[in-house]
């Protein structure tokens, strides 16, 4: 038989959770611009559990809050649509068949949504999306691919993830750490790497020059704590 004190306990959650639900809120969030304009229909506690940005848009200060509608016109529907399935679930959903061999393109094309997913999460302020994106991404280089290949982020990717985030963004050590991991001193002469983000240029030379000189490289996916968000 149930104690009375835990009786109560169970009695108090149970108002606490009626409480919540009565007081739910329906938010408006609309997306891109134009004709790829969309609008997400999202509870509020949702929004303001996950997403510092969204807890100081809906605090009531704010019009947003007040209208409970949040424009966000320079974000794509297609990556947002991700992000609000996430709210949901807590997943994200890989777009390759781990029991297939995908062909480069299909496996940059998906490094290249999760980089995007990724540089929202940061706009969003919400760090455990974030590691979320980055987990997917580890789980994404090593897929091998149709050629029997392993695949980094592409240059586009980089610079996407560079552009989109803070200088002490741990996603950008990721990356550093992910390159000279895995590439020679030919790398610095090769065209492609004219491509990439002057800052990532930069930062692979003062971080990877040591490691191209013979010491030994560590694979960052074996360490993924060292770059997440949440500690």
């Amino acid at each position: 038989m149930a104690s009375k004190r835990a009786m109560i306990n169970e009695a108090d959650t149970m108002r606490v959770a009626k409480k919540r639900r009565t007081k739910i809120t329906i938010i408006d969030v609309i997306v891109g611009h134009g004709e790829d304009t969309k609008t997400f229909q999202l509870q509020d506690f949702l929004l303001v559990e996950h997403s510092e940005f969204f807890k100081a848009a809906l605090n009531g200060q704010w019009k947003e809050g007040k209208e409970n509608k949040i424009e966000l016109p320079d974000d794509e529907p297609g990556v947002f649509e991700i992000y609000a399935e996430w709210l949901f679930c807590g997943r994200i959903a890989s777009g390759t068949d781990e029991n297939a061999k995908p062909a480069q393109k299909e496996i940059w094309a998906e490094m290249g949504l999760l980089s995007r997913l990724y540089v929202l999460g940061e706009k969003l302020i919400d760090d455990e999306f974030c590691d979320c994106t980055l987990r997917s991404m580890v789980e994404l280089r090593n897929v091998i691919s149709e050629d029997g290949q392993r695949y980094l982020p592409s240059g586009d990717d980089v610079r996407n993830l560079y552009d989109g985030t803070t200088q002490s963004s741990p996603i950008r050590k990721y990356l550093v750490d992910l390159y000279c991991h895995n590439i020679g001193k030919d790398w610095f002469s090769n065209d492609k790497a004219r491509h990439y983000p002057k800052d990532f240029f930069v930062d692979i030379a003062r971080k990877g020059l040591p490691l191209l000189n013979g010491r030994k490289r560590t694979d960052p996916g074996e360490h993924l704590e060292r770059y997440l968000k949440c500690k």
